[in-house]
C-alpha cells in the first residue's frame, strides 16, 4: 500500500484539497460570532487584502506537514482495513 503523502500530495490531489481546506478555515471564521468571531474576520480580511493568496499559500505549504504527522495514523488504518479513512479516525 503506498504512502499517504504518495496519494495526498499528486497534482491531481493537493489543489482540491487545498481548496477544500480553504474553504473550510473561511467557513469557520465566517461562522464565529462575538467578538472573537469580528477580530477574526477582521484580521483574516486584512491579511487577504494584503496578500489574496494568504490561505491557499499557507495550506501548500503546511499540507506536507499534516500528511506526515496523520501517516501512522494511516499506517494503522490499512492495517485494521476497516471502512474509509475518514470514518476510521
Amino acid at each position: 500500500m503506498p504512502a499517504l503523502a504518495d496519494i495526498v500530495l499528486t497534482a491531481q490531489n493537493k489543489d482540491p484539497l487545498v481548496a477544500g481546506c480553504v474553504a473550510l478555515v473561511e467557513g469557520r471564521v465566517a461562522g464565529r460570532g462575538g467578538l472573537r468571531g469580528i477580530a477574526l474576520k477582521t484580521g483574516l480580511a486584512m491579511l487577504k487584502s494584503a496578500r489574496p493568496d494568504v490561505l491557499p499559500r499557507a495550506m501548500q505549504a503546511l499540507l506536507p506537514d499534516f500528511v506526515a504527522s496523520l501517516e501512522p495514523l494511516y499506517q494503522d488504518y490499512v492495517t485494521a482495513a476497516a471502512g474509509d479513512f475518514g470514518g476510521f479516525l
